[in-house]
């Protein structure tokens, strides 16, 4: 299985994409086709399926009794839902309330008990718990969530370069997981309409540019933008210490 490396430089470390072959059909699959439902139920699929192999990889031992036992394990998919929201219909839930149905931003006070560092870390380590080892497990992969993590991460480094004016850069993938598009059709229209850049030997579009493209493009949806200066300030925060 090949995989194309994709790191930050930071604490966030995006999930592989796979560049060929079966993986490469399925990350597409929610590239292109991604719902909440089809991404919930991923997940659930996939957690399930895993806990029928988990023996065959951790062996939790009861010392008293000589048991064997399976460890718990779960995702509260309130939190996986805040991920969607906002990666696939820019709706920054993460730092909202829900009032008589109706969403509003984060007051002062209640961003002062924010731990969101908590639910990123929480969603990564999760995915990459399906990740090894490979060999025994290797259809139980999350691609589903893959898909939202990166497309999420792609959303903050768009956003919060036009929301600072300044000029940040994305990957021809980001790019695509926005649009709801194949890497190959993008590609495809960087050799027309869209403006991109050599760096290092890597093809990237700034956000600026990113998002006069993707204006263009049906299934992007626009972030909802922030107005309360302290959620902004906490996106910067969120943005600087996991994104870069």
């Amino acid at each position: 299985m090949e995989y194309m490396e994709a790191q930050t430089e930071h604490r966030f470390t995006y999930q592989a994409y796979p560049t060929s072959g079966r993986e490469r059909e399925r990350y597409d699959y929610f590239t292109t086709k991604l719902t909440r439902e089809n991404y919930l139920e991923n997940i659930r699929e996939i957690s399930e399926a895993f806990l029928d192999h988990v023996g065959l990889i951790l062996q939790v031992e009861d010392e008293r009794s000589g048991r064997l036992l399976l460890p718990k394990l779960s995702l509260d998919l309130y939190v996986a839902e805040q991920f969607f929201m906002y990666a696939h219909e820019g709706i920054p839930r993460f730092l909202m309330r829900s009032e008589n149905g109706i969403l509003r931003e984060m007051k002062n006070e209640e961003l002062e008990n924010l731990y969101f560092d908590h639910d990123i870390q929480t969603m990564v380590n999760y995915n990459l718990f399906f990740s090894a080892p490979e060999d025994v497990h290797a259809d139980l992969r999350s691609f589903a969530l893959d898909v939202v993590l990166n497309k999420f991460s792609a959303r903050i480094k768009l956003d919060h370069g036009n929301m600072e004016g300044q000029e940040r850069e994305l990957s021809i993938a980001e790019v695509a997981l926005l649009a709801g598009m194949k890497e190959k059709s993008v590609r495809n229209a960087s050799q027309n309409d869209l403006k991109t850049e050599t760096r290092g030997g890597m093809t990237v579009v700034s956000s600026r540019n990113a998002l006069e493209w993707l204006r263009k493009r049906r299934n992007f949806v626009e972030s909802r933008p922030l107005e309360n200066e302290a959620c902004m300030q906490a996106f910067r925060e969120i943005a600087d210490d996991f994104f870069g």
